[in-house]
């Protein structure tokens, strides 16, 4: 169940012995209480109950009422028509359960309901059942997974893991991340992470089959397909690549129902007069200066503090980068930042016409299966795999499909609390305390000033 709103925002909610109780009691009454179900496949069209049992456990004589509104989608999640206001639901003491009807149209697949209770209302509400149902099917609405908010979600009951942040420099992939994603020194974070927890498998073997448990056919197929037509995946230097990269990049208008930022087209300025270079150049230079076996990084700071591409590719006979002759295409990227124990996504981009055959797939498990069997300092020690807020995605009419957390969830991604503790204000760079502040809207006026109120905060040290 998602309370589209921030938990100090209006009722706290708690599932108790099968039943959504809404505590309005401990209400701010800063917003009126918006509930959305997750979206539920229907095998049923036609006339059908929509019944729900309801009390204020607190207050007998009370009356109150619920606005139920449902929302008809087709088998992708995509919104076919909505919100559809039913009949009010007024309870009382002696009217308990109500049902009204909802004719369901034959071509939805999946239906979602939001529920709406109003700030006025003071006691604790009770939801004992929320059915959906005929003499064929019947189906509960309910859901035992409560988390809160709208841009920024958080699950007050995901798992909570304490992580290693490392070292705290300037470009630390920490920066952003610590306050919002990580909780420093006890503090709860404001988004609930997305993270496979790499250290509960043995092997990547392991990790595989438990994907294939739950994923055969809509994760692990679809990576065997990418193998079968001849894609296959290697680290590769995005400067040595940039023709096919802006192309992925351009290759698709919105992302997860959003327009692609500029800073990833070929017109923003980043990309002024770019220049291919070519990969055995790169690797020689990196040689040069990063210790052995850390040459395939972009990015190198230490052992537990670096940026590596990882990128799908179709050979291609002739095809130039530039003026360098590759006889391979750039059809899909991964840019992956370690810090710490943690394994971070920080993108993972595909070309849409190369989609369809698997590669988002194949670079993910690749990219686990090197972690899991690469045995040097570089990516031993790294017991998660981070890819942003659990509960991030598309929105279409102001509901979530949660296309972008089914793909996660397939893999193993977990809704994950996670902290860290008290951070050493001499071990870390100005600039992501600076972000700490920031992400937390905690107010200062200079650099002193930062540091009283982070110290005050009990966050630094």
């Amino acid at each position: 169940m998602w309370a589209t709103y921030d938990i100090s925002d209006a009722s706290p909610l708690t599932f108790e012995d099968g039943s959504l109780v809404l505590h309005c009691d401990k209400s701010s009454n800063n917003l009126h209480n918006n509930i959305l179900t997750e979206s539920h496949k229907i095998d049923s069209s036609g006339m059908h109950n929509v019944s729900i049992t309801a009390n204020s456990p607190d207050c007998k004589n009370s009356i109150f009422s619920l606005v139920v509104y449902a929302y008809f989608k087709d088998s992708n999640d995509n919104l076919i028509e909505g919100p559809i206001e039913l009949e009010r639901f007024q309870f009382s003491q002696e009217r308990s359960e109500i049902a009204h009807e909802l004719e369901i149209p034959e071509h939805v697949k999946r239906l979602a309901f939001k529920i709406y209770l109003s700030r006025d209302y003071k006691s604790k509400v009770s939801i004992d059942q929320f059915m959906v149902e005929n003499e064929q099917f019947s189906i509960s609405m309910l859901d035992s997974e409560i988390y809160y908010g709208t841009g920024k979600i958080f699950n007050p009951m995901a798992d909570l893991q304490t992580i290693e942040v490392g070292n705290l420099n300037n470009q630390s992939a920490a920066k952003g991340l610590l306050g919002r994603f990580i909780g420093v020194n006890g503090k709860k974070p404001i988004e609930t992470s997305s993270v496979i927890k790499l250290s509960e498998f043995e092997s990547f073997p392991e990790y595989f089959s438990s994907v294939k448990k739950i994923a055969r056919k809509s994760a692990i197929y679809p990576a065997r397909l990418a193998g079968r037509k001849g894609y296959f995946t290697s680290p590769f230097f995005q400067s040595c690549y940039l023709d096919d990269y802006l192309d992925i990049n351009e290759s698709s208008g919105t992302r997860q129902g959003k327009a692609m930022a500029s800073s990833y087209l070929r017109t923003d300025s980043r990309w002024e007069n770019y220049e291919i270079e070519r990969t055995e150049d790169i690797i020689q230079l990196n040689k040069s200066r990063y210790p052995q076996n850390a040459e395939i990084f972009d990015n190198y700071k230490g052992e537990q503090d670096w940026g590596l591409h990882f990128g799908a590719f179709l050979p291609t006979e002739g095809h130039k980068q530039g003026e360098f002759q590759v006889n391979e295409k750039l059809v899909g990227y991964l840019y992956v930042r370690r810090f710490g124990n943690i394994a971070a996504y920080s993108y993972i981009i595909g070309h849409s016409e190369h989609l369809r055959n698997g590669i988002m797939y194949q670079m993910h498990f690749d990219m686990i299966e090197m972690i899991f069997n690469t045995d040097n300092e570089f990516f031993n020690g790294i017991n998660f795999i981070f890819y942003s807020g659990h509960y991030q995605g598309e929105s279409r009419g102001g509901i979530k499909t949660w296309g972008l957390r089914k793909w996660k969830e397939k893999l193993l991604f977990e809704p994950t609390n996670l902290q860290t503790g008290q951070i050493n204000k001499d071990q870390c760079h100005i600039s992501i305390l600076v972000s700490l502040a920031d992400s937390l809207n905690l107010e200062y006026e200079d650099e002193g000033d930062l540091m009283d109120v982070l110290i005050s905060e009990k966050l630094i040290k």
